[in-house]
Formats: structure tokens, C-alpha cells, sequence
């Protein structure tokens, strides 16, 4: 599974800084890849979840479910670390759950990069008609 955000994204979005602050479970001061790559795979499965309407994984990635990545991933982050979880966090985090309760129910439809709106799954099945029987007269 590839997540909607990747470690790059999460440091653009937050500053070096921060993500450390994040991921560094030992407090040698650098950046845990394995600790920020591990939230941004949880906060993928948790976008899964309302995505059931949906066909995954998508072609593209529709843009917006990069900035929600992030930020649930965050949210995740200061749970599992000693960082104070603050309000701006925490209002993120539901601003994306939000969101994406109102995909699922179908209020807000997903966009992709080329501003196009992402095809639901269907539940329709397609029967094709060629006019060549397996078992026909024909067919000898």
C-alpha cells in the first residue's frame, strides 16, 4: 500500500523541526523515517475507511488527501509521543475527519490534480453481446 502523503510532504508541511519533534522516540535529534512512515500508513488506512465508494487504490491521488494525511498523521504523532497535543492539532485532525465523512455519505465529491472529479465505484455490471455463441449451429 502506498500512503496518500509521503515523509517529504510531512516535513514540507511542518518544518524540519517539528518532525522531529514528532518522530524522535530516542532523543538523539534527528528524524525517525520509520516512526513518521508508520503514522502516515495508519492515517492512509484511516482515510481507506471512508472511502468504501470508491474503487483503491486511486490513480492518482486527489490532492487534498495529501494535506489530510498530514495531518491526521500528526494528530497520531503527538498521541503516541511526550508533545502536548495543541488545540490547532487537534482542530485538524477533525476538519479531516469531517471531510471525509462527508465523502462517504456523498456530499463532497473527491477532485483529482486535473480539477476532475474522481469516479465513484460502481456496483453495475456490464454484459457485452457479441453475436458469437460458444454453442451455436456456427460453431462446429
Amino acid at each position: 500500500m502506498i500512503s496518500y502523503a509521503s515523509i517529504d510532504d510531512l516535513v514540507r508541511q511542518f518544518g524540519e523541526q517539528e518532525a522531529i519533534e514528532l518522530s524522535d522516540r530516542v532523543r538523539d535529534g534527528v528524524i525517525s523515517n520509520e516512526v513518521l512512515q508508520i503514522a502516515l500508513d495508519d492515517a492512509t488506512h484511516e482515510i481507506n475507511g471512508y472511502l468504501g465508494r470508491y474503487s483503491l487504490p486511486f490513480r492518482k491521488t486527489p490532492p487534498i488527501l495529501k494535506r489530510h494525511c498530514v495531518n491526521i498523521a500528526r494528530f497520531f504523532l503527538c498521541e503516541a509521543s511526550y508533545l502536548m497535543m495543541s488545540e490547532k492539532i487537534v482542530d485538524a485532525y477533525e476538519r479531516a475527519i469531517r471531510f471525509l465523512e462527508r465523502v462517504a455519505n456523498g456530499a463532497i465529491p473527491l477532485i483529482d490534480d486535473e480539477n476532475e472529479e474522481v469516479a465513484e465505484d460502481s456496483d453495475l455490471i456490464a454484459f457485452q453481446n457479441l453475436n458469437n455463441s460458444v454453442f451455436s449451429r456456427q460453431n462446429r
